[in-house]
């Protein structure tokens, strides 16, 4: 796998997708979330660079509403998809951004890294 770098911290948080855009819609299942992005497990084909509506399922998190987001597709790899998020409510971000924090031992990391 390529190199890849980062600003903000992503955490293994498994919450059931859906996708839409471009005409297709999909499910799947984070692999891992973050504030600025995700990446998600699906086997439906979305190319780079596709706009997408994203709703994610967050147990816990109000009955059955989801947390609605726009993002863009950034990277294919076989069994997925990593979104890039480009907008989403304050509320949708603050809830993130605590999911993120809550399981990243209260950090939200501000540094580039590698995988």
């Amino acid at each position: 796998m390529a190199e890849q770098k980062r600003k903000f911290s992503r955490v293994s948080f498994p919450v059931t997708v859906h996708l839409e855009g471009a005409g297709i819609t999909a499910d799947g299942r984070a692999q891992d979330l973050g504030v600025k992005g995700m990446f998600v497990v699906t086997e439906t084909h979305l190319l780079a660079g596709t706009p997408v509506a994203l709703r994610l399922y967050v147990s816990g998190w109000r009955e059955r509403e989801p947390l609605c987001l726009k993002g863009d597709v950034v990277r294919v790899e076989p069994g997925g998809v990593a979104v890039e998020f480009r907008e989403m409510s304050l509320e949708t971000f603050s809830h993130l951004k605590n999911i993120v924090m809550y399981n990243n031992d209260g950090q939200i990391e501000e540094k580039t890294y590698s995988d």
